[in-house]
């Protein structure tokens, strides 16, 4: 039996309290808003764990995580869900028609 892929991308935060740490992001779950607020994706951090990120602190907050800073997170990822296949990807298309209808420019503004 397949395991069901599920895409996972990796960011850093560029300033702040927490600069440099390493959030995991799971692009595709806005599309259960079960799980998050809308608008918002889920992610996982060491620390914490399981979170909610808007799009605007993915977009504004944030830079990509080299495969040498989120290695030691994308381990931890698998033991959590050895169940899935995991996908990273580079980037989020938050660009979809459900996403631009339910989130505002506004939010983006305000991160």
């Amino acid at each position: 039996m397949s395991k069901k892929i599920v895409k996972v991308l990796f960011r850093k935060d560029r300033s702040g309290d927490f600069k440099g740490s390493i959030t995991a992001i799971f692009p595709e779950s806005w599309k259960d808003n079960t799980w998050t607020n809308t608008g918002n994706v889920a992610g996982y951090v060491h620390v914490g764990q399981h979170c909610e990120c808007s799009i605007a602190w993915y977009q504004q907050r944030t830079v990509k995580a080299s495969p040498e800073e989120y290695a030691e997170l994308l381990l931890e990822l698998k033991s959590v869900y050895h169940d899935y296949e995991l996908k990273v990807v580079q980037k989020m298309n938050y660009n979809r028609p459900t996403i631009k209808r339910e989130v505002s420019e506004k939010d983006f503004q305000n991160g």
